[in-house]
C-alpha cells in the first residue's frame, strides 16, 4: 500500500505543469464532455414520457462516462506501448480521468432532487389521479436506475489492456567489463543487473557478452568492423529468452584472471552486435538497446582514436544512437594512460550522441539501470490508481438514489 501511494507522488513529480501538452488532457476532457452533452438531447428526443430536462441531465451523464470509457482505453493502451517511459502524462490522465467521473456524480445529485412532488412536473407528465402517480414515480425511478447503467461504459476502456498479450518481443544486449581491474565494482554492478532484470516483463531477449580474456588480433578500428560474422575469440557471448536464466547466467560471472591480455572493448562492443543479429534472426523484434557497462580503458588506444560505431551503418540501423547506453565506471586512476583512455572512451561516445552516465556503486548502477531499462517495465500501479478512481466514483455513483416522492 505504501508503494501505492508513493507511486501516485513519482506521477505528480514527473509531471511537466508548465507544458501545454499537460493542461491539454484536462482542457479536451472538459471541452469534449460539453459537445457530447449538448448534441445528445438533439440526436436523442424525449422517450417513454421523459421531459427534455430529464434527457439533458442523462447526456451530462452518459457523455462524460463515454469520455471516461476513452480516457482509461488511452491510459491503458499507452501503458502497453510503455509510451510513458518517454512522455510523463500520468497524471494528467488521471486527473482527467477524474474530472470525468465526478461530472456524474454532480449531475446525479442534480437529478435525485427533481424526486419530489413538485420536481417531477420538470422531468416527466404531470400525473393527473393518484393511480397515475404511482405509475409516474415507478417509471422515474426505473428511469433513474437506467441511467447509472452508463457507469458500464467506462469498463469498456480497459479492454485496451489486452495489448499486453501482444506486446512484441525487445532485445536487451549487454557487454558486461569484468577485467581484473574493476574489482568490487563487477560486483555491484552484477547485483545492480540481477535486480532490474527481475523486474522485467517475460518478453525480453537478452544477450550478455563479457570478456574472455583472449588477445585480440584486430589491428585498427576499421578492421573491427568489417567482421560480420560472429566469432567467438576475444567474449563470451550467452543468449536468454527468460528473465531467470539470464539471472542464473549472471550469478555464474566472475572476473576474468590477472596478468590476462585485458580488454579489447571495441571489438567485444562489435562482436556482442554479431551475436545479437545471429541469436534474433529469426525474431521479430519490437525494441532493441545496448547497454554497456565499463570502465572505458581499451587496452589498444589505436583502435579507438576518434573512431565509434556510429561510423557503422550496419551497427547504426541495429542499435539506434539514442537506444545505446554507457555505464561509465571508470574511478580516479594514477595511471595518466588509463584517464586518456577513458576519456577518449567516453569522448566518442557522446560524439556519438551515446547516452553516457557515471557509476561507482551499487546505488548508481541501480538508478542508471532503471533509468535505461524503463521502457521495458510496466508500471502496475498506474493500472491501480486508473482502476481505484474508476472504482471510487462508480460506487459512490451507484448509492445515490432518487429522493423518496411524498
Amino acid at each position: 500500500m505504501d508503494k501505492f501511494f508513493k507511486s501516485f507522488g513519482a506521477h505528480y513529480r514527473e509531471s511537466q505543469f508548465d507544458s501545454v501538452v499537460f493542461w491539454a488532457f484536462p482542457v479536451l476532457t472538459i471541452l469534449l464532455i460539453w459537445v457530447l452533452a449538448v448534441l445528445a438531447p438533439k440526436v436523442f428526443s424525449k422517450r417513454h414520457k421523459l421531459k427534455t430536462i430529464f434527457i439533458i441531465n442523462r447526456a451530462w451523464i452518459a457523455g462524460p462516462l463515454i469520455v471516461a470509457a476513452l480516457l482509461i482505453g488511452l491510459t491503458c493502451y499507452w501503458w502497453t506501448q510503455n509510451y510513458y517511459a518517454e512522455h510523463p502524462y500520468q497524471f494528467s490522465l488521471l486527473l482527467s480521468l477524474f474530472i470525468a467521473m465526478l461530472v456524474p456524480l454532480i449531475t446525479l445529485g442534480r437529478l435525485r432532487n427533481y424526486y419530489s412532488t413538485e420536481g417531477m412536473k420538470e422531468i416527466t407528465d404531470q400525473p393527473k389521479t393518484p393511480s397515475q402517480l404511482d405509475e409516474a414515480i415507478t417509471f422515474l425511478k426505473g428511469a433513474f436506475r437506467r441511467t447509472k447503467l452508463f457507469y458500464l461504459l467506462p469498463v469498456a476502456g480497459f479492454l485496451m489492456l489486452l495489448f499486453t498479450l501482444n506486446k512484441g518481443t525487445n532485445l536487451i544486449s549487454i557487454v558486461l567489463d569484468n577485467t581484473p581491474s574493476q574489482g568490487d565494482s563487477f560486483k555491484d554492478a552484477k547485483d545492480a543487473l540481477d535486480q532490474t532484470i527481475a523486474k522485467l516483463d517475460n518478453n525480453n531477449q537478452i544477450v550478455i557478452t563479457t570478456f574472455s580474456g583472449n588477445s585480440t588480433t584486430k589491428d585498427s578500428f576499421d578492421e573491427i568492423i568489417k567482421n560480420n560474422k560472429y566469432a567467438p575469440s576475444v567474449d563470451v557471448s550467452a543468449s536468454f529468452a527468460a528473465n531467470g536464466d539470464a539471472i542464473t547466467y549472471l550469478s555464474s560471472l566472475s572476473l576474468i584472471p590477472a596478468g590476462t591480455a585485458g580488454s579489447p572493448i571495441q571489438e567485444t562492443i562489435w562482436q556482442n552486435f554479431l551475436f545479437a543479429k545471429q541469436s534474433t534472426e529469426n525474431t521479430t523484434l519490437k525494441n532493441k538497446i545496448l547497454l554497456i557497462i565499463t570502465d572505458g580503458v581499451e587496452n589498444q588506444v589505436p583502435q579507438i582514436a576518434n573512431k565509434s560505431f556510429c561510423a557503422s551503418e550496419d551497427f547504426n540501423s541495429y542499435f539506434s544512437p539514442e537506444n545505446v547506453f554507457v555505464i561509465d565506471y571508470f574511478t580516479n586512476s594514477v595511471d595518466t594512460a588509463d584517464v586518456l583512455r577513458n576519456m577518449l572512451f567516453t569522448q566518442n561516445a557522446t560524439n556519438c550522441a551515446y547516452d553516457v552516465q557515471k557509476g561507482s556503486t551499487k546505488d548508481d548502477y541501480s538508478f542508471a539501470l532503471e533509468q535505461i531499462l524503463n521502457s521495458f517495465q510496466n508500471n502496475w500501479y498506474l493500472i491501480y490508481w486508473t482502476i481505484a478512481i474508476f472504482s471510487i466514483m462508480t460506487i459512490i455513483g451507484l448509492l445515490i438514489n432518487p429522493k423518496k416522492i411524498a
